[in-house]
């Protein structure tokens, strides 16, 4: 069975109020069961209750009625406005805030209130909005509006204007907005039921440019002496405000200069003043800038820095020895003539050259060796020591009865064997040591023999009876003595 629904009967004339929870009509089936049902139709001037569109095309139901939205909308527009749209301008970055502002003006004679007040931004006009809340609070605002929050059954009186003022959003980006494109912003207002867009405005997140080489600066000392460096620095600036302070090649102009990898400036010496021009180049993405920075090379007037002394560290009593002297100066140059030479002993004499002569010593003499230079009205000197060697006469091997050494000589060590003394024997005033042999009886087979020490020189001798060994000299050095009588033998007597 099919249900068919009609009217009954209408409860309320045309054009009179309604009140809520009144009945306006019924409707009923055919099996007698009827219901109160309200059906309006919302026209867009006063038509009579049998013009329902049943039947009507397209174009008539457009001309004589509302799709309520659209109805609400015109009705909303026609009791405010918006003012004074704005919003921030595009940009390469949206963060966590947005700029943006309009005004609501009440133009009727009438108080307009709405539910709500709201400004929400889109990715579409379609798409999912996001409402802005407010994040400070400007001198005028819409009433009852407050920080974090949407405006509140906001009352514009007649000629009132409220102000919406700088707005937040409580979203981050890498959500389904803020990437490149173009967004919508939509002031709107709310009456109970449906948000009603009043104005929209664009905006747009930009796509950032390439990052690119900006400019190269070098920064070095304003000068640099001759003969010494200084460093140089270098910034690469990029045009998303980062730098590079690495990765420079360096060179520079001057025949008196040179610059390594890491930007240390050496100097050579230069007779006057000179100018060199230090670049740094730097390459980004297929591009090379440059930087540069002129430097002074200085001409520094050099100066008297020390005398250095070089002598033989003994020279012979009776003999000569050559001195030399270096001046060394701050550029690094030196000189090695134009010395005054002075000693200071009264057993020897310094030429103007640099020769020292010694004269007789009865013991080794020490004698300091100066030499002094000047220039541009500085004096400076250098001093070597110098020992004078006591030489004495050549009395290796030579006989101590003929030499005359044995006036003063005495026995300094023997060894006592079968027959007799073999004796070490010492002159002081030669330094001589020699070994002698004394048997007890003149007829015996007699041997001796002197070594010195320090150098294994050894003289010896054989015969019958007395007998004795040429000297060594070693008035400082350790001799010893060995000897036979028959067949009797000692060594070892030492001294």
């Amino acid at each position: 069975m099919v249900s068919v629904w009609s009217c009954k009967s209408i409860s309320i004339s045309n054009g009179a109020s309604v009140s809520k929870g009144q009945q306006i009509a019924q409707v009923g089936n055919a099996n007698g069961a009827w219901y109160a049902h309200l059906h309006f139709e919302i026209r867009k001037s006063n038509m009579s209750a049998s013009a329902f569109p049943c039947g009507q095309s397209k174009s008539y139901v457009e001309a004589n009625y509302y799709e309520p939205q659209a109805f609400i909308k015109a009705r909303l527009n026609a009791g405010i406005q918006v003012k004074e749209f704005w919003k921030k301008a595009d940009s390469i970055v949206l963060g966590g805030e947005f700029d943006a502002q309009f005004k609501l003006y009440n133009p009727t004679s009438k108080t307009i209130t709405y539910q709500k007040v709201a400004l929400s931004i889109h990715k579409s006009l379609t798409g999912n909005p996001y409402d802005l809340v407010l994040l400070n609070t400007p001198v005028q605002i819409l009433p009852s509006m407050a920080v974090g929050n949407y405006g509140s059954q906001v009352q514009l009186n007649q000629g009132q204007t409220g102000f919406w003022g700088k707005t937040t959003f409580p979203i981050t980006v890498g959500s389904e907005l803020w990437g490149v494109g173009t967004y919508y912003l939509v002031a709107k207002v709310f009456d109970g039921k449906n948000w009603t867009p009043l104005d929209t405005q664009t905006f747009k997140v930009l796509d950032a440019p390439a990052k690119t080489l900006s400019s190269v600066n070098v920064t070095c000392p304003s000068s640099v002496n001759e003969s010494s460096s200084g460093s140089c620095l270098a910034v690469a600036s990029f045009s998303d405000g980062s730098i590079a302070s690495s990765g420079f090649s360096w060179s520079e102009n001057s025949s008196y200069a040179s610059i390594n990898s890491s930007g240390t400036l050496t100097t050579s010496a230069v007779s006057s003043n000179q100018s060199v021009t230090v670049t740094a180049s730097y390459s980004y993405n297929g591009v090379t800038k440059s930087g540069s920075k002129a430097v002074t090379i200085k001409d520094v007037a050099k100066s008297l820095s020390s005398v250095s002394v070089t002598c033989p560290g003994s020279v012979n009593e009776s003999s000569s020895g050559s001195c030399s002297a270096v001046a060394s100066f701050s550029d690094g140059s030196t000189a090695s003539s134009g010395f005054s030479w002075s000693e200071n002993s009264s057993y020897a004499s310094i030429n103007s050259s640099g020769t020292l002569t010694t004269s007789a010593v009865s013991s080794n003499q020490s004698v300091t060796v100066t030499a002094s230079y000047s220039y541009n009205g500085v004096t400076k000197s250098g001093s070597k020591a110098v020992t004078i060697n006591d030489v004495p006469p050549a009395y290796d091997g030579k006989d101590p009865i003929s030499m005359g050494c044995d006036l003063d000589a005495t026995t300094v060590a023997y060894k006592t064997i079968t027959g007799g003394v073999i004796e070490l024997r010492y002159s002081k005033k030669c330094g001589t040591n020699w070994a002698r042999t004394r048997p007890t009886s003149s007829s015996s087979t007699t041997y001796a023999k002197v070594t010195r020490s320090s150098d294994g020189r050894s003289y010896s001798n054989s015969g019958k009876g007395n007998i004795w060994t040429a000297m060594v000299y070693s008035p400082t050095t350790v001799s010893c003595a060995e000897g036979k009588i028959g067949t009797a033998s000692a060594s070892g007597a030492c001294r």
